[in-house]
């Protein structure tokens, strides 16, 4: 009995032509696993135009945290819940108050927006000026970020540094 010899492929591209050609030799030959394929990603697809088109995902509630002063914007009430650009309402949300370290968007089910935020903690103080000794007091995070809000005095609690000198 002799076997069939088959030519060695060299290359990317003519192992990846050789690939797709077999592949479609036997869904040409068993179409079912193709078949099931297309059924399902035709369910997914029905799902899913019925979840962004159902009433019931329907933004009616944004949920903010308690002493928040953050105004959500007024289009994601009554948009559907599945179609909230959460990432865009994060960084409208963020450019608000640039000083929170981190704004969190997430779609709670059936219909409400929740927002998360982390505020920065200050560590530190630094006078900045020319002159230093009529400089600002600006307080600092343990990552650097300045706060834009000045004091003319010294918070008690937080570690002093004192002669820098802005560019």
């Amino acid at each position: 009995m002799s076997r069939k010899r088959r030519r060695k492929i060299a290359g990317v591209i003519p192992r990846l032509g050789a690939v797709i050609w077999r592949g479609a030799a036997y869904l040409a030959t068993h179409p079912q696993p193709l078949i099931v394929m297309v059924a399902t990603l035709a369910c997914a697809v029905g799902l899913w135009q019925a979840a962004i088109r159902s009433e019931a995902f329907r933004v009616t509630a944004v949920a903010l945290p308690p002493e928040s002063v953050l105004k959500v914007p007024p289009d994601v009430i009554g948009q559907n819940l599945w179609t909230v650009n959460v990432r865009a309402v994060a960084q409208a949300l963020h450019e608000q108050q640039p000083a929170l370290k981190r704004v969190r968007v997430m779609r709670m089910l059936p219909n409400t927006v929740q927002v998360d935020i982390t505020e920065r903690k200050r560590v530190a103080q630094v006078r900045v000026g020319r002159a230093t000794s009529t400089g600002e007091w600006h307080t600092v995070d343990g990552e650097g970020y300045v706060f834009a809000q000045s004091s003319p005095t010294l918070q008690e609690r937080l570690v002093v540094f004192d002669g820098v000198e802005s560019p």
